[in-house]
């Protein structure tokens, strides 16, 4: 009598542990990052000796195991598209802010205020003696310093908070990096397999965070530990996590780079990171080397012209813009010539009545003075906002595929490892109907005990 109930407790226990992970399932359908669980079950074999009525037969069945439905190979090829992807992504949508900088709304951008400021000197040479559209020349001078000066301000700043957005997914970098490594540290504890998958599973969560964030790749072991590796170095091992840092970059002043906090050494950058870093240092420098060029070239062509000039007066004229260092943030109108429009140098022999050099500077819209006397300052920029255009838009392309391919392989990956909510539902009928059948199992043993009791 002993054997049957031991097998009947043996069922209601294997399948009420099966149901719970089924249950388990269910409820984390949705959960980020979570496998799908399936219960092992196994044959409790009966004693090698002994009749058939002493107890030989079987004794029912045993939860051996939890099973995670996880392909690692296609897991890793899946965590690795993904860092490449956040690398696509994480350049485009760093140049999608570029290519917003310079869009031209209302006639506020760059061409529009050189058009407007070779049209005000044309207005000069027709009306040298008028103090008025001397003024509108000056103002429309001002607005151009100033339009070239605030989009090449916007492009240092842009690039500074590229830096604290570096700085804020490195320091998540190492939240989720100490977060694995004490899980590591307790996987060899979990309680049950059961345990474990769950801990699994939130390792596999980290990993896809890391690898996204910075290109890691994971190794598993047996023991359930994972290593993680960025460029073939560790990042974490076993139960340390080796933590990243930024510091100042000595060879960008004004930038940070990314360090091992142990050692000082540049980490591999991969991932998203690495997406934005390569707008900062290589796109953002190219954009702002365009402006530059364009800023000098526009000052010295107009100043050489300005200088040869005489004001209202008959005075030699002086340089109508100064710049520094970075001669597109630098760019200014001469305060000598600021809110005194008499000043200008519109004039070529002197007489106030002569336009002249007014009109050599208006022409200058027309003069090829950029890419070895190739383009015009106007047509210089339009190739620099198509060359912005043109950037972005192959990030993008290259964005989209990369998304693709991963999207691809998590839809694999998932085939396998995600909750599907039917088959849990035919499984949880499946687990309740032997559940319900071990019950019965069991009232049929109590019920042959109480007839035996009677006999008595």
């Amino acid at each position: 009598m002993s054997g049957i109930l031991q097998l009947a407790r043996n069922a209601l226990l294997t399948n009420r542990a099966a149901l719970q992970i089924v249950g388990h399932n269910i409820v984390n359908a949705n959960t980020p990052g979570y496998v799908r669980q399936r219960p092992v079950l196994a044959v409790v074999p009966g004693a090698l000796s002994g009749t058939l009525a002493g107890g030989g037969v079987g004794q029912g069945v045993e939860l051996v195991d939890v099973q995670r439905l996880a392909d690692e190979l296609l897991q890793a090829q899946v965590e690795r598209q993904e860092g490449r992807a956040a690398f696509f992504q994480g350049r485009y949508e760093a140049l999608a802010q570029v290519e917003a900088l310079f869009t031209d709304l209302q006639g506020a951008g760059i061409a529009q205020a050189l058009g407007d400021f070779f049209d005000a000197f044309e207005q000069v040479a027709s009306y040298p003696s008028n103090l008025g559209v001397r003024t509108e020349a000056l103002q429309r001078a001002e607005i151009l310093t100033d339009t070239i000066r605030q989009r090449a301000d916007e492009l240092y700043r842009m690039r500074d908070r590229f830096d604290e957005q570096i700085s804020r997914q490195v320091a998540e970098v190492n939240r989720q990096v100490e977060e694995l490594a004490a899980l590591n540290s307790i996987i060899g504890q979990a309680a049950s397999p059961a345990a474990r998958a769950d801990i699994e599973s939130q390792q596999d969560r980290l990993v896809a965070g890391v690898a996204r964030l910075i290109g890691a790749e994971a190794i598993r072991y047996d023991s359930g530990v994972v290593d993680l590796l960025i460029g073939g170095q560790r990042l974490v091992q076993g139960g340390e996590a080796l933590t990243l840092r930024t510091e100042p970059d000595p060879a960008k002043p004004g930038r940070v780079r990314v360090v091992f906090d142990y050692s000082g050494e540049l980490a591999p950058l991969g991932g998203q990171i690495a997406g934005l870093a390569e707008v900062r240092d290589d796109y953002i420098d190219k954009y702002i080397s365009w402006l530059d060029t364009l800023a000098q070239t526009l000052a010295d062509e107009i100043n050489a012209i300005h200088l040869a000039g005489f004001d209202l007066d008959g005075n030699p004229g002086v340089e109508l813009f100064t710049y520094g260092e970075n001669p597109a943030r630098s760019l200014e109108l001469n305060v000598a010539v600021q809110g005194q429009p008499e000043l200008l140098a519109a004039s070529d022999d002197g007489a106030p009545g002569n336009g002249s050099n007014a009109l050599a500077i208006a022409m200058l819209a027309q003069a090829r003075l950029l890419e070895g006397g190739e383009v015009t300052l106007e047509e210089y920029y339009a190739d620099f906002i198509s060359e912005v255009g043109t950037d972005t838009a192959g990030a993008q392309d290259l964005e989209a595929i990369a998304a693709a391919v991963a999207e691809s392989l998590q839809a694999q990956y998932q085939s396998q490892a995600g909750v599907s909510l039917d088959e849990e539902g035919m499984d949880l009928i499946r687990y309740q109907q032997a559940y319900e059948a071990a019950s019965r199992i069991l009232m049929t043993a109590l019920e042959m005990f109480d007839a035996m009791l009677e006999l008595r």
